[in-house]
C-alpha cells in the first residue's frame, strides 16, 4: 500500500529542522557527561559503518568517545516531531525497562546499558546511552558468511538460545514494561508498544496506548481494529471502490480464522516477551558466529504464546508476502534455516532446562514451529503482530485455504468452539467479500466506501496540486 507521501513529507521536514536545532553531537555529548564521571566525552565514530552519527525510522544514534573508557558509548535520542510527547516518553521508558529485565532476569544478550534520560531541565530530550557494539549486523552477515553451513548452524544455534532465553520467563498479561515510579524495577504498564502503531502514525493515523490485557482473543481483537483504524485514519487507504470494499471485510476475516491458529487451552496465558521488529539489522553477530546482542527493544511486547513462539523473521533478509512464496529462493532459504532453528530449540525444550513451563505449553511451542509454514502457523503471528501486513498475508495466506466460521460470534469463549456446520471455504477473493458484505448493513458499507473514495480524491488532488507549486518555486 502507498504511503500517504504528502504527510511523510511534512513529518520529515520537521524532523530535520529538530535535528538541526535540537537533536545534535553538542547534546549528545551533554547527556554522555551526566554518566562519564567528570571523564572528557567527544565524538567518536561507529564501529560497524564508521560514521559519527546515523539516523533510522525512528531514532538518531551519536558514537561518543569517553576518556579513559575502552568501548564507545551511542546516545540514541528518539526523533522529534513523529510523535506526541507522551508516546515518546512511553517508548523510550519502556524500553529501559525492557532493557532492564532482559539483564537482570535473562540470558538474552543486550548492549549494556550505560544510562538514559526521560526528560529533566538538563536533557528535556529522552535518551538512551549503551556500550558499542564490536560486531556485525546478521543482515550484512547472510550475504557475506551466511552461504557457508557451518557458519549458518552456529548462528542458528545462538539464535534458538536467544529465543529459548524469551520462552523461559512467562508473564500472566499482554501489554509492554514500564519503569516503576522509583526506576529501579519494572512491571506491565500499558498494553502493547508496537512497531506498526508507531509507523502508521506517519500516515495520519494516531496513537493510542491502551491498558494491559488478559485475554489473548483481546490482543487479536485489538490489532484488527487497529487495521480498522488505519482503514478509516490513512487518507490514501484504498484505490478504488473494488480495492475498499475488500478492505472493508479484511479485519473480519481476520477475525473469523483466529480459532483455527490459537489454542483454546493458553487464551489466558501463559503469555512471553517478545521482539516485535526483529529483522537484520537489529542482530550483531560476533567473530564467533555468535550473537553478540539484540539491539532496539523499543517494540517488545508480552504477547500470546501464539505469537511469542513464531520462528524469527530475520532468519532471511526479504520476507514481503512476494518474497515468500512457495518454491522462492527466500522461501528455501528460510525453510532450510528454520529447520536448523527448530532443531536446537526442540533439544532445549525437551531438557531440564525449561521447568518453569507446562508440557503443554512445551508442545504448543514445538507444534508452532514444526507447522510455522505448512500451516500456517508463523504467517498468522506476523499478520496477527503487524497490522501494516495484515491484509496481504489475510488474502495472500488464509482468504482461501481457512475456512470462515460465518454463523458465529466474533467474541466470547464459544467463538473457540469450532463447529463443521459453522464453517464455509470460498474458491474466490470476490466470494468472500459478497459472503461478509451481505452480512452488513448495505448503507453502512455504501457510506463507508463512498468516505474512503472521497478522502483518496482529496489526496489526489492536494498531491498534484502540490507537485504544480514545486513546478512553480523552481521556476
Amino acid at each position: 500500500m502507498d504511503h500517504d507521501s504528502l504527510r511523510r513529507a511534512a513529518i520529515e521536514k520537521e524532523v530535520s529542522r529538530y535535528l538541526q536545532s535540537t537533536l545534535t553531537l553538542s547534546l549528545a555529548l551533554k547527556a554522555a557527561s551526566k554518566f562519564s564521571q567528570g571523564a572528557e566525552c567527544r565524538e567518536g565514530k561507529g564501529s560497524v559503518l564508521r560514521t559519527t552519527w546515523l539516523k533510522g525510522t525512528f531514532n538518531i544514534c551519536y558514537w561518543v568517545q569517553v576518556e579513559g573508557v575502552d568501548v564507545q558509548w551511542v546516545v540514541r535520542f528518539p526523533l522529534l516531531g513523529k510523535f506526541t510527547k507522551s508516546a515518546l516518553l512511553a517508548k523510550v521508558n519502556s524500553e529501559v525497562a525492557t532493557m532492564k529485565f532482559l539483564q537482570q532476569k535473562t540470558s538474552v544478550r543486550v548492549p549494556r546499558l550505560i544510562g538514559f534520560g526521560l526528560g529533566d531541565n538538563d536533557v528535556e530530550v529522552p535518551f538512551i546511552i549503551t556500550e558499542n557494539l564490536r560486531a556485525m549486523p546478521l543482515q550484512f552477515y547472510w550475504d557475506i558468511h551466511g552461504k557457508k553451513p557451518e557458519n549458518a548452524e552456529r548462528v542458528l544455534k545462538s539464535l534458538a538460545q536467544q529465543y529459548l532465553s524469551l520462552l523461559s520467563h512467562p508473564f500472566d498479561r499482554i501489554g509492554s514494561l514500564r519503569l516503576t515510579q522509583d526506576h529501579s524495577s519494572w512491571e506491565i504498564g500499558s498494553g502493547p508498544l508496537s512497531v506498526d502503531q508507531f509507523d502508521m502514525c506517519h500516515d495520519g493515523v494516531a496513537i493510542q496506548i491502551s491498558p494491559p490485557m488478559s485475554l489473548s482473543l483481546d490482543y487479536y481483537r485489538s490489532q484488527s481494529q487497529q487495521w480498522e483504524k488505519r482503514m478509516k485514519e490513512q487518507r490514501n487507504s484504498v484505490y478504488d471502490e473494488e480495492d475498499a470494499l475488500q478492505k472493508y471485510v479484511t479485519a473480519e476475516v481476520f477475525r473469523r480464522i483466529v480459532p483455527f491458529y490459537i489454542d483454546a487451552q493458553f487464551t489466558r496465558g501463559p503469555f512471553f516477551l517478545c521482539h516485535l521488529d526483529l529483522h537484520g539489522s537489529n542482530i550483531f553477530i560476533n567473530q564467533n558466529h555468535e550473537v553478540e546482542a539484540i539491539v532496539d527493544w523499543e517494540f517488545a511486547s508480552i504477547l500470546p504464546i501464539e505469537v511469542a513462539s513464531a520462528p524469527p523473521r530475520c532468519l532471511a533478509n526479504k520476507m514481503s508476502s512476494e518474497d515468500m512464496k512457495t518454491g522462492s529462493t527466500v522461501y528455501q532459504t528460510y525453510t532450510s534455516r528454520l529447520e536448523i532453528f527448530t532443531k536446537y530449540v526442540r533439544a532445549s525444550l525437551r531438557s531440564t532446562l525449561f521447568p518453569i513451563l507446562s508440557p503443554e505449553a512445551i508442545q504448543c511451542i514445538e507444534d508452532r514451529l514444526n507447522g510455522a509454514i505448512d500451516q500456517k502457523y508463523a504467517f498468522f503471528a506476523w499478520a496477527a503482530s503487524d497490522a501494516r501486513q495484515m491484509f496481504e498475508i489475510v488474502w495472500d495466506h488464509f482468504a482461501l485455504s481457512t475456512p470462515l466460521r460465518l454463523d458465529s460470534s466474533e467474541t466470547g469463549p464459544e467463538f473457540l468452539r469450532i463447529s463443521a456446520r459453522d464453517e464455509e471455504l470460498f474458491d474466490t477473493e470476490q466470494k468472500v467479500v459478497d459472503a461478509l458484505i451481505k452480512r452488513r448493513s448495505p448503507l453502512d458499507v455504501k457510506a463507508w466506501v463512498a468516505e474512503r473514495l472521497n478522502e483518496l480524491e482529496i489526496y489526489r488532488e492536494e498531491k498534484k496540486q502540490a507537485g504544480l507549486d514545486k513546478v512553480i518555486q523552481k521556476n
